[in-house]
């Protein structure tokens, strides 16, 4: 994985290159500069920053280096993260062991919510992931939590340090507590990611098949069928006919098929997992939400590798 190694403190105290305010530089590392880059190969306002940032530097920085360094700053315990900063660090510990050890998926529709981060692994099942940062409001967490377990047999909640006791109180005792700070490991070395703190116990009670399938994709549902050894529905109404099928069985059964149905269907390409080896860390979770197409990750690396406002003039094609 690209930037594979957990941040360590010390290089987050030295991230700061560019001098104060770089919280407010968060933007560059947003999905619309993101999107600028990947569709058409420029960004005017991430180039002037970039210019600004270099006038007075010996040594200069491409626009990657300046996005990675706002990043590691931001990402900070005290700096109070945002949202896309949890979810790019979670991103990054599910797939520690390599990005085709789950497919990740964001933005989940659940019921009547979503939830933040789903992992769907290649032997069936799923973990659920709910973030509240230290700005969040908790009065939604229990009814997210009670529906995430209609369709998930795993769910943990990931949070600021100083919100666990408080989230503990409002969530069931199966739903794991993940938090993104530092800590020191058995060899004293200063590390920055998510830290598991209660781990999330496999709960199963809840499973309701008619949550679990909603949103499986046109052709997914008849591959989940195929799977339990019957014959898809074919024709008129084959979705709905297809789900039907699937509510036969107990919910645990499906879970498990309809779940390595989808890690396969949504697994990311090879030359997208060739861009995640590339790009900043900083833009992982951009890149799996965004899923870039090829000629989109070559205007994005040569954009990220540019030096100066010239890369808009460079990559507008």
């Amino acid at each position: 994985m690209a930037g594979g190694m957990k941040h360590t403190l010390a290089d987050d105290a030295s991230a700061s290159p560019f001098g104060s305010g770089v919280e407010g530089l968060a933007w560059l590392y947003g999905l619309s500069v993101f999107r600028d880059l990947a569709t058409t190969g420029e960004s005017e306002a991430a180039a002037s920053v970039l210019e600004q940032i270099n006038h007075t530097k010996r040594e200069r920085m491409t626009l990657g280096e300046v996005i990675q360094s706002t990043y590691e700053h931001n990402i900070r315990p005290d700096k109070h993260p945002r949202e896309y900063e949890f979810k790019n660090e979670l991103l990054r510990d599910v797939l520690s062991g390599g990005w085709d050890t789950a497919t990740v998926q964001f933005e989940q529709p659940c019921g009547d919510v979503r939830a933040d981060m789903v992992a769907y692994y290649p032997q069936g099942g799923a973990h659920a992931y709910e973030i509240k940062t230290g700005r969040d409001s908790l009065s939604r967490l229990p009814h997210q939590i009670e529906t995430y377990q209609r369709a998930y047999p795993k769910v943990t909640v990931v949070t600021a340090p100083d919100r666990v006791s408080e989230v503990a109180k409002v969530v069931p005792p199966q739903v794991g507590i993940s938090v993104l700070d530092g800590w020191t490991t058995a060899d004293w070395e200063d590390r920055l990611g998510i830290l598991e703190i209660r781990p999330a116990q496999r709960y199963t009670k809840k499973l309701d098949v008619d949550v679990i399938t909603a949103h499986l994709r046109t052709a997914e549902a008849p591959r989940a069928v195929a799977e339990l050894g019957r014959e898809p529905a074919k024709g008129g109404y084959k979705w709905t006919r297809n789900r039907e099928i699937l509510a036969e069985y107990d919910a645990v059964e499906v879970v498990e098929v309809a779940y390595a149905v989808i890690c396969r269907s949504r697994a990311l390409k090879p030359h997208q997992v060739e861009i995640l080896e590339k790009v900043p860390v900083a833009l992982a979770a951009r890149v799996v939400k965004f899923g870039v197409n090829k000629v989109q990750g070559q205007r994005l690396m040569r954009s990220l590798n540019a030096i100066g406002s010239r890369f808009v003039q460079w990559f507008s094609y």
